[in-house]
């Protein structure tokens, strides 16, 4: 059965991993409070993986194959990218 779940990003700029089927979606990325979340529709029952992500403001570098899941500008102005930067091949 799949659901959303909601799982709090690390820190801007420092790279993060949460265990995530390999199908997991990633459908928001936002803010609450000061804190950086994003919200994931996965399977419960699937196997999980370790991926990959980090957050980043406009204008920083990230590799070519890190791919952007999201934007968010919060309500003090900040603009921050979600990326993940799993190495593995993610067929989502």
């Amino acid at each position: 059965m799949k659901v959303i779940h909601k799982f709090k990003a690390g820190a801007v700029g420092h790279a993060f991993k949460l265990n995530l089927p390999i199908d997991a979606k990633v459908v928001h990325f936002g803010s609450q409070g000061s804190h950086l979340f994003l919200w994931a529709e996965l399977d419960t029952a699937a196997f999980k993986i370790g991926r990959d992500f980090t957050v980043v403001a406009t204008g920083w570098e990230m590799d070519d194959d890190d791919r952007h899941l999201g934007t968010v500008v919060t309500p003090t102005g900040f603009v921050w990218h979600l990326y993940e930067t799993t190495k593995e091949p993610i067929h989502a």
